[in-house]
């Protein structure tokens, strides 16, 4: 999945989250994931909110001991990025 991301100038545009004008802010922000068709505008403020949550859920994730389900979900996922999911027994 592609996360795009770019910075927005067009004037009267407020943040989705907490409704702040584009001349309120230092810097708005379009964010679209993947095919998603929804754009999101994100002020600075908003987005380093949230990136931070993310930074500290992705944090806690990979310092989390795996159970051999999750240990098997990114195996494949690996094994999809590499382009090696064709092999037999890949599952």
């Amino acid at each position: 999945m592609s996360i795009k991301m770019r910075n927005n100038k067009e004037e009267g545009t407020k943040c989705n989250v907490c409704l702040q004008e584009q001349k309120e802010v230092l810097r708005m922000y379009d964010i679209l994931f993947g095919d998603c068709k929804i754009i999101i505008k994100i002020c600075d403020e908003c987005a380093e909110e949230l990136f931070r949550k993310v930074l500290k859920a992705n944090v806690e994730l990979q310092g989390a001991t795996k159970t051999s389900r999750e240990i098997q979900i990114i195996n494949k996922r690996n094994r999809i990025k590499k382009g090696t999911d064709w092999i037999k027994g890949a599952e």
